[in-house]
């Protein structure tokens, strides 16, 4: 996909802006920018998910970089490692998705921010970018 070269672009050639993730030269973005909804439902079918969004975030290196944010349901003690080990057994393994496309950053949090319909509001989570951030542990791959 090539990469938008103004606001515009985002209007008129790309359906759901919110949904593209920058990573250096490839953006994460596969029929209509469903690259981070595959990563949000692969991240659900974790036994320990309750939740799961996924955002792009500022890269110095890359651009941007993926960032999944997850509630955990009750009483579950998995960690954000955990999640990875997950995404890439059920999804790098399987050919679901490839290795690049794994978060480098999960954020473990309370709640998603939902917009009134349901669906995840990654506009509220990229304006409280800072504060999910702070909560967010680095993964390096392996």
């Amino acid at each position: 996909m090539m990469k938008p070269n103004s606001e515009s672009d985002y209007q008129s050639s790309y359906p759901c802006p919110a949904l593209l993730v920058e990573s250096g030269v490839a953006w994460l973005a596969f029929k209509n920018c469903s690259a981070t909804v595959l990563l949000e439902n692969l991240a659900a079918m974790a036994d320990f998910v309750l939740e799961a969004a996924v955002v792009g975030v500022p890269d110095p290196v890359w651009g941007e970089k993926a960032m999944a944010i997850i509630t955990r349901v009750p009483a579950a003690s998995k960690t954000e490692e955990d999640l990875i080990e997950f995404l890439k057994t059920e999804g790098v393994d399987k050919g679901k998705i490839t290795k690049w496309m794994l978060p480098k950053l999960v954020a473990i949090v309370d709640t998603v921010p939902k917009t009134s319909v349901g669906k995840y509001d990654k506009r509220a989570i990229k304006r409280n970018l800072k504060e999910y951030l702070a909560k967010a542990k680095e993964i390096k791959s392996r």
